[in-house]
C-alpha cells in the first residue's frame, strides 16, 4: 500500500485565512510578500551569474593529478557544485587525430538542449563521468572552461542527450557551466 500525500500546502492556507480575516487586501498583501520573495531570488541569481568575470589573461592552464588540463575562459559567480546538484552544461567535444588536426566529436548544440547529470552521485557506475565530474568540481555557474581529457580519463555515457563516442585519443572540451541546482532529495 502507497503512504499517503501530504496535501497541506501553507500558502493556500494562508491565503484562505488572510482573505477570510481581511479580505481582499490580505491576499493582496500575501502576493506582495511572495513577489517580494520571488523577486529578491531573480535578483541574488542574476547578480550571481554576472558576478564572474573574464578570467586573467596570464593564468596559466592548471593540471590536476589525474592528468586534466583545466583552462578557465571566463569566471563564473556563486558556488561550486556539491554532492546531488543537479548541473546543465553546454559541452563541446572534440580530439586532435594522429595527423594533428582537430576533430569535433560531439556536442550538446547537436542535441538542442543543455547536458545534464547529477554531480558526484554516489550510486553511479565506477568512472562513468570522473573526467567530467572533476573538470567542474571548481568551477562556477556562468564560468566557461577548456579541459584536456587524457584517453585514460573517463567522459562517461551518462550525460543526458549526448551519445558515446569513446575515443583512443585525449579528448578536449570546452564546458559551460549553465545551471546548478540543489538537490534536497540527495
Amino acid at each position: 500500500m502507497l503512504p499517503k500525500a501530504n496535501l497541506y500546502d501553507p500558502v493556500a492556507t494562508l491565503s484562505r485565512f488572510l482573505t477570510r480575516r481581511f479580505g481582499i487586501v490580505g491576499g493582496l498583501s500575501l502576493f506582495a510578500v511572495l513577489a517580494l520573495t520571488e523577486g529578491t531570488a531573480i535578483v541574488g541569481a542574476l547578480r550571481e551569474e554576472f558576478s564572474g568575470g573574464e578570467a586573467p589573461a596570464d593564468a596559466a592552464p592548471v593540471t590536476t593529478s589525474s592528468g586534466l588540463t583545466l583552462a578557465d575562459v571566463r569566471l563564473g559567480g556563486g558556488g561550486t557544485p556539491t554532492a546531488g546538484d543537479f548541473l546543465a552544461l553546454s559541452l563541446t567535444v572534440s580530439t586532435v587525430s594522429p595527423e594533428g588536426e582537430a576533430v569535433y566529436l560531439l556536442g550538446s548544440a547537436e542535441a538542442g538542449r543543455p547536458a545534464s547529470f547529477v554531480f558526484n552521485k554516489a550510486r553511479r557506475a565506477q568512472g562513468e563521468l570522473r573526467g567530467l565530474e572533476e573538470a567542474v568540481a571548481s568551477m562556477r555557474r556562468g564560468g566557461v572552461r577548456d579541459v584536456t581529457l587524457p584517453a585514460n580519463v573517463g567522459l562517461g555515457v551518462s550525460v543526458a542527450g549526448l551519445p558515446s563516442r569513446p575515443s583512443p585519443f585525449p579528448l578536449k572540451l570546452r564546458v559551460s557551466l549553465e545551471e546548478v541546482t540543489p538537490n534536497y532529495m540527495y
